[in-house]
């Protein structure tokens, strides 16, 4: 490899290894072919609507995981890169930078909306799922809304309904 430096590389982090454009999609449609400037044009969409709307949205972890990989490939290339001093380089940080906190925020904006609610959100996915339609959390937020449902029924009952009351005079 020589030592000068290539933007398109990182923007592509994945071409190399015949990576870059991903597969997403159920297996019954027609295998959709997505370029990494398409996943984050859609990451970024997926984080917007849940940012504007008032319940959750259905997940879009499988767009979230793309771009998590190719995130990690461009990390490698910037790590391959021996003139780390260049402003491309410190311009291709920032571009990463921003593109963790848009995947930060995301699953940040999904994780407070469960906590809002966490009993209509967890009927809302098991209907959804009765219906046949797309499931509303993953599957790492279901167990997460499970184990934040039972921790806030167990402060219910120990606070509330216990004999853990306080008496102030």
């Amino acid at each position: 490899m020589d030592d000068s430096f290539q933007p398109d590389a990182l923007l592509n982090a994945a071409s190399s290894s015949g990576e870059a454009a991903e597969e997403i999609g159920n297996e019954e449609e027609d295998e959709e072919l997505i370029t990494p400037a398409e996943v984050l044009l859609k990451m970024k969409r997926a984080w917007q609507n849940e940012a504007a709307a008032p319940c959750i949205l259905p997940h879009q972890y499988e767009i979230l995981e793309i771009l998590v990989d190719q995130i990690d490939g461009m990390d490698e290339n910037l790590a391959r890169v021996k003139d780390k001093t260049q402003l491309k380089v410190s311009i291709h940080r920032a571009e990463l930078q921003r593109i963790n906190y848009l995947t930060s925020d995301y699953m940040r904006i999904r994780l407070k909306k469960i906590e809002g609610n966490v009993r209509r959100i967890m009927t809302q996915h098991n209907e959804r799922l009765r219906q046949g339609k797309p499931p509303l959390l993953s599957e790492q937020e279901l167990r997460f809304a499970e184990k934040y449902a039972k921790a806030e029924a167990q402060l219910l009952g120990k606070s509330v309904l216990g004999v853990n009351f306080i008496f102030y005079a």
